[in-house]
């Protein structure tokens, strides 16, 4: 079989220097696992606008290693074929923006610009005899294959793509520092939501054209189901297997016990709320519930936190790294790995589950992760809480209990071996597309 792979992205092995995201990663083990499986792999990468026009020296040494494994790559897609740099001025910007608010008709290219693109990338895949299409959580790939019918496409969807805007909305004073707050609720509040409610629109007529949609978070299921009325299912989402391996009972707790209280860019979507909950609610519980052990928070990750959280980050035991070259070390090296992103209304199945898992590391988050991971149990493979005294109490327990922490380690990484890891993902997606291939090969069957 062979597969017309998308991707927004170059994928990358490792994950060791700044700008590197979890989706690089993924798209790696994805086309990895692919190959190992004996399938041939035709990638065809569109970079958005969050790319330069050049390729890095590791960019180009990712690139040449596929292609010794394999890899057909086609010519790269620079954002600047399909969204012109004159858009990205800021009156330009407002004036797109504004004209897309009041729109009767769907306005499909002014959220997914690459659509322009549909008739290079058509002929791209015409002469490469591929069986299917699969896009790696890229909105370009679908924009560029809008209304493309001659093969399925196979969408791997993380987000929903307009949902971290609504919510970052709907919590605006979390997110801006606005002076003017009376201006922003009745003039700037009212037209960002008009432009959102139409790129909801837009969305859902995008993905009304794939045939299945791969979810990494399974609360999103239904909404495509509903909306689309395609094939959508819950896949959950990879990383992958560490170099290096430990014995979880070998573990011991380090003086001062290490707690990893956020890993990530500082001011994302989830984070922004992760981090609230965990400096304005958890730390001054984790005062009480552990004043006699001695430990430290650490915060990883670059950018500037929310407005009102920087402050915050200056409390006792809270110590900020910054970006770290090594994270899986940091990892390694940590009692509990604690997540917090999906306390607030923006869920998601995060890859940093994946990595604790994947990593042997005592996780500890949110119930409401829960929602987007069903194979998440409290006890077996992570400690759950619902709240900030049932989660200082998990981390307590977590931070005192060796045999407890051991369990939740060792469950973790069964989870993720049996449920995520890359080998069964994609065993699962090729599974999928043989079902629409089948059944596309009945309909020409009865046709005839």
């Amino acid at each position: 079989m062979k597969i017309f792979v998308i991707a927004s992205n170059i994928p990358y092995r490792q994950d060791k220097q700044s700008g590197i995201t979890a989706v690089h990663i993924q798209s790696y083990e994805f086309i990895n696992s692919l190959l190992t499986q004996g399938y041939s792999i035709v990638l065809q990468i569109i970079f958005n606008i969050y790319h330069g026009e050049t390729l890095s020296r590791q960019d180009l040494t990712e690139l040449a290693y596929l292609k010794t494994r394999g890899v057909e790559i086609l010519d790269i897609v620079y954002s600047e074929d399909f969204y012109p740099p004159a858009n990205r001025r800021l009156m330009n910007k407002v004036f797109s923006r504004l004209k897309s608010c009041f729109s009767i008709k769907v306005p499909l290219p002014d959220y997914y610009p690459a659509i322009v693109l549909a008739d290079l990338i058509g002929k791209r895949i015409d002469k490469k005899n591929c069986d299917f299409i699969f896009t790696i959580a890229s909105p370009e790939g679908l924009a560029a294959t809008y209304k493309y019918r001659a093969i399925p496409t196979v969408a791997f969807q993380g987000d929903i793509d307009f949902k971290p805007a609504l919510v970052s909305l709907k919590n605006y004073y979390i997110f801006t520092k606005n002076i003017f707050d009376f201006l922003f609720k009745t003039i700037v509040f009212p037209v960002k939501l008009l432009w959102i409610l139409q790129y909801r629109r837009a969305h859902i007529k995008l993905m009304r054209d794939v045939e299945v949609i791969a979810n990494a978070t399974d609360c999103n299921v239904g909404f495509y189901r509903k909306h689309t009325l395609n094939r959508s299912f819950f896949i959950g989402t990879v990383w992958r297997v560490p170099e290096k391996d430990t014995e979880v009972e070998m573990f011991q707790f380090k003086k001062p016990i290490k707690i990893i209280g956020h890993a990530g860019n500082l001011n994302a979507t989830g984070s922004t709320y992760g981090l609230r909950f965990l400096l304005k609610e958890l730390v001054p519980e984790l005062t009480k519930i552990m004043k006699n052990l001695d430990y430290q928070i650490h915060i990883i990750g670059g950018g500037k936190p929310a407005p009102g959280l920087e402050p915050l980050l200056k409390q006792e035991k809270v110590v900020v790294r910054g970006f770290v070259k090594d994270l899986d070390e940091e990892l390694f090296q940590s009692d509990i790995f604690l997540f917090l992103n999906n306390f607030g209304p923006h869920l998601a199945a995060y890859s940093r589950h994946m990595i604790a898992w994947s990593m042997k590391l005592c996780l500890v988050c949110h119930s409401n992760s829960k929602k987007t991971i069903p194979q998440i149990e409290h006890k077996k493979n992570a400690l759950l809480g619902k709240n900030s005294k049932e989660l200082a109490e998990a981390i307590f327990q977590a931070a005192t209990n060796r045999n407890l922490n051991i369990k939740v380690r060792r469950g973790g990484y069964d989870t993720f071996q049996k449920y995520f890891s890359p080998d069964v993902f994609m065993k699962t997606i090729t599974a999928e597309a043989a079902i629409v291939l089948k059944e596309r090969a009945a309909k020409i069957a009865g046709v005839q």
